[in-house]
């Protein structure tokens, strides 16, 4: 057993931060099994492009059929929100909230 299925077997979920930026691989992505996709904000910038919206739509299908949550990054309107609203499980951006200080 490897080391993600030791960790996932004791409870440890994985997140992939900034997908869209760089390369990844979906043989990487079966064996890692990440609970959450947080979609980069260069990615949702492009999805204004409808041929583009399009694609990434079918590749977060293939990620939900994996039982993969997405999470948009760099929501900053309510048209990119409504835009991505069927892409996406759980939204960040100024549109939905300025960032919060750690109150410590």
């Amino acid at each position: 057993m490897g080391h993600y299925d030791q960790l996932s077997a004791k409870g440890v979920n994985f997140a992939i931060a900034g997908f869209g930026q760089d390369f990844l691989s979906l043989p990487f992505l079966m064996k890692l099994r990440p609970k959450y996709i947080k979609l980069a904000s260069e990615l949702i910038e492009s999805c204004a492009d409808d041929e583009i919206l399009n694609n990434v739509v079918k590749l977060m299908q293939l990620y939900r059929d994996l039982d993969i949550k997405i999470i948009a990054n760099g929501i900053y309107s309510e048209a990119e929100f409504e835009r991505l609203k069927p892409l996406a499980d759980a939204f960040q951006g100024y549109w939905i909230s300025e960032q919060v200080r750690n109150l410590k």
